[in-house]
């Protein structure tokens, strides 16, 4: 069942390049495409160089992430005391990779129920039409669901 408040789906793919470069040169930088002559699967490293400042990545689209990242962090970016980074990454990847249904058994009632919440989102969004998350799931039926994505791929 797709969720019908969703009324765009934006996926990383090489046809987003464009206008994420055409986004960074209306911000005012210059760009250029270093070349990659020994891998295929690679147009080569993407700059961008403004007042002083320059990036690079392997996608515009990670330049244009680095870009925004900067323009909203300034130059102390990396330890900007407004700006204290959180442990995202490792929440999510606690929330995808248990090693054990007992890693959900750590989760208080409600980290637990808003993991729920989150699996529904997730699932609603139409891409495993074949699973459903109930609101009270079980952490051993939770766990083997996640456990097992990516696995048929």
């Amino acid at each position: 069942m797709q969720d019908q408040n969703v009324i765009s789906r934006m996926t990383d793919h090489i046809n987003l390049y464009d206008r994420a470069l055409t986004i960074i040169k209306r911000k005012g930088y210059e760009l250029f495409l270093y070349p990659n002559n020994k891998d295929d699967s690679s147009l080569g490293i993407y700059f961008a160089k403004k007042d002083n400042r320059d990036f690079n990545a392997e996608d515009p689209l990670r330049l244009l992430g680095m870009i925004n990242i900067w323009e909203e962090q300034g130059d102390d970016w990396w330890d900007n005391p407004n700006y204290p980074s959180e442990r995202i990454t490792d929440e999510l990847m606690n929330e995808v990779y248990p090693d054990s249904v007992e890693d959900f058994d750590t989760f208080d009632n409600e980290k637990y129920q808003a993991l729920i919440r989150k699996c529904q989102s997730f699932f609603s969004l139409g891409m495993f039409p074949d699973i459903e998350i109930k609101s009270d799931i079980s952490r051993k039926e939770l766990f083997e669901i996640i456990s097992n994505l990516g696995k048929d791929e």
